[in-house]
């Protein structure tokens, strides 16, 4: 998952919307959106080759996802150390029933057997963050985030552009998956005076600036919505795109104690 928008109690009728591309190889084997058979209340998509996820929710309104973080791999301290999958941070919560908190502290005890990542997790109460590169666990206050492959609510282009449309999507009084998705639509890449350089070089910089990237090898293969009402509903929505961004299918399930009118 490299591009995530999320408004967290800032809409009266929504305690938490959010917004993701998952941005992959497109050889990398992938499930869509679906219950997994081994763990019936977790909806996810996954990694086929890692067995893991980048974001899903549970039948118990939890809501978790994970990016990597962007570092070129010549820095990382223990390039040949063997390191767990990333994806098995979501699924792990989102499986469990651990409070936001107690399960990020727990991970901050074992987050040096993983390369890069940040974590978000939602336990219907508490929406709280952890990076393994910032080594910090803290809870969120309401407001409108973004998160890419560096620390939460890093200012790179396209991180501001997609916070600063959620936010205006605050402003209306009901929210569906369209309007969420409206959010990560743009493939304009950046300015070269307006990238960040993160040690990976101006031409891939460019090429991973957009919201939405289109690429032969890499490039944008999903995107998701979860919208959770304030009665309990819960959505979440998925988009797969193929080679050239256009739209092969869609995955919707709805889940909660009153989910009326999230599947319009």
């Amino acid at each position: 998952m490299c591009l995530i928008a999320l408004a967290y109690r800032v809409h009266p009728a929504y305690p938490l919307l959010v917004v993701a591309n998952r941005d992959e190889f497109h050889h990398r084997p992938t499930q869509t959106l679906a219950p997994w058979p081994d763990v019936p209340q977790l909806f996810a998509g996954r990694d086929l080759e890692q067995g893991g996820t980048w974001m899903g929710v549970s039948e118990r309104g939890r809501w978790s996802a994970v990016t990597n973080f962007r570092e070129p791999e010549g820095e990382l301290v223990d390039g040949e150390k063997e390191f767990v999958s990333r994806g098995k941070l979501p699924a792990g919560f989102l499986a469990g029933d651990m409070p936001s908190r107690e399960y990020l502290s727990a991970i901050a005890a074992v987050s040096d057997q993983y390369r890069g990542f940040n974590l978000l997790v939602y336990d219907a109460q508490v929406l709280a963050y952890y990076s393994n590169r910032e080594k910090k666990a803290r809870a969120l206050e309401p407001g409108i985030y973004t998160l890419s492959n560096h620390l939460l609510d890093t200012p790179w282009p396209k991180n501001l552009k997609a916070g600063k449309k959620l936010g205006a999507l605050m402003q209306q009084p009901v929210i569906r998956h369209e309007h969420l998705t409206a959010v990560l639509r743009d493939r304009e890449p950046v300015e070269a005076a307006l990238l960040p350089d993160t040690g990976i070089g101006q031409q891939l910089e460019h090429f991973l600036s957009p919201c939405f990237i289109l690429g032969e090898r890499y490039g944008t293969r999903n995107t998701t919505s979860v919208i959770f009402e304030v009665d309990g509903g819960l959505a979440i929505t998925e988009e797969n795109w193929s080679v050239d961004g256009e739209q092969e299918n869609l995955q919707r399930f709805i889940l909660g104690k009153d989910a009326s009118g999230l599947g319009e």
